[in-house]
C-alpha cells in the first residue's frame, strides 16, 4: 500500500492525497495523477531536481491540436511513503 502526496509548490500549496494498492512507486503515482487529473494527464519530472523521495515537475497531457504537451499545473512535489 502507497500513500501519495501531490502538493502545489506555488500559489496556495494545496494537498491531494490519495492510496493505492501496489508495491510500485511508479505505478502509484500514476495510478493518483490519473485519479486527480484525468486518464490523459501524465507527470513531466524534472530530472535536475528531483530526490529519492520527493520529485519535482509538472502535470499535463498531450494536445492533438497544438502538436505538444500542454501542462495543466504550475510546479509540483510529488512524495510516495
Amino acid at each position: 500500500m502507497k500513500t501519495v502526496t501531490i502538493q502545489y509548490c506555488y500559489g496556495d500549496h494545496r494537498k491531494l492525497v490519495s492510496t493505492h494498492r501496489t508495491d510500485s512507486d511508479e505505478v502509484a503515482i500514476e495510478r493518483a495523477i490519473a485519479k486527480h487529473f484525468g486518464k490523459r494527464a501524465g507527470f513531466y519530472r524534472d530530472n535536475g531536481i528531483s530526490t529519492a523521495t520527493v520529485q519535482f515537475g509538472q502535470i499535463g497531457h498531450y494536445s492533438k491540436s497544438e502538436g505538444c504537451s500542454v501542462m495543466d499545473t504550475g510546479r509540483v512535489s510529488i512524495s510516495v511513503e
